[in-house]
């Protein structure tokens, strides 16, 4: 299925990319892969906080949530708490109001992403 709502209640999830199988785990199992690379920015205007944050090497996916940008961490970079800081004082130096962040959970859309980007997550 590609409906993340229906993938994250099933038992083991297998994933392709290019005709082949990338991973074969549960939901949970491809989540915890991503532990301490996920955080969730905000500042206004959103749309400018992802628009500097795309550039950024340590980002991997950005995803808007409401006025959140729930941001993936590239593999090797500082863990979200270390990266955290940086990032906001980044949003804070480009004029952003009110700029803030925290630590977040992975989600199974950041696994996808990050399998499709060729990670290995088992």
């Amino acid at each position: 299925t590609h409906y993340m709502d229906e993938a994250v209640r099933c038992h083991r999830l297998c994933v392709f990319r290019s005709g082949r199988r990338v991973a074969l785990a549960s939901p949970g199992e491809l989540t915890s892969a991503l532990e301490d690379r996920v955080v969730e920015l905000w500042g206004e205007p959103t749309g400018e906080a992802i628009k500097l944050l795309r550039g950024r090497p340590e980002v991997a996916s950005l995803t808007q949530m409401g006025d959140r940008v729930h941001t993936l961490l590239v593999p090797g970079a500082p863990a979200a708490a270390d990266a955290l800081g940086p990032l906001v004082e980044f949003l804070t130096g480009h004029g952003l109001e009110d700029p803030g962040g925290e630590v977040a959970e992975p989600n199974l859309e950041d696994a996808l992403v990050a399998l499709s980007q060729g990670e290995e997550l088992e």
